[in-house]
């Protein structure tokens, strides 16, 4: 089994809290723009052909582009929170994980939109079910 990419940074509890306000306003977006998205998808998949071609041909092309707009805004922001060094898991949740160390070890600190701060940590295969409570002080942690 091959090891995982190394990441691009490295956080510190204190410094994945901090980053926090950076990065709740991207998720509330992202989440708006997905239900948006999914309701304008609805609202298109609402329409048949005979519609189209009978009078409503406008409004499908205006949800289409609309559809178009909030599909780039979303990837927009998936690359924003990547650059930060943030791994976005689920949108619908705002979770999202920060690489960090652990006694030597990769783990993602775990996050998820509504929470107040990183209380929660899981290695690189659990993934969210795997979630324990934060139990490790400053040893090996270190921001990179």
């Amino acid at each position: 089994m091959s090891s995982p990419a190394w990441p691009t940074r490295l956080f510190t509890v204190e410094s994945a809290n901090e980053l926090l306000p950076v990065v709740i306003p991207i998720l509330e977006r992202m989440q708006t723009d997905q239900q948006l998205l999914d309701e304008t998808g609805n609202r298109l998949d609402s329409f048949t052909e005979a519609m189209r071609s009978n009078g409503h041909a406008m409004e499908a092309l205006r949800l289409e582009q609309q559809a178009l707009r909030l599909r780039h805004q979303i990837e927009q922001d998936i690359i924003q929170i990547a650059l930060l060094g943030v791994e976005l898991k689920n949108i619908a949740t705002g979770l999202i994980d920060f690489p960090a160390l652990r006694h030597n070890e990769i783990v993602l600190l775990c996050w998820k939109l509504g929470e107040r701060e990183i209380a929660y940590w899981h290695d690189l295969q659990s993934g969210f079910a795997g979630r324990r409570p934060l139990d490790f002080g400053n040893e090996n942690q270190r921001e990179h």
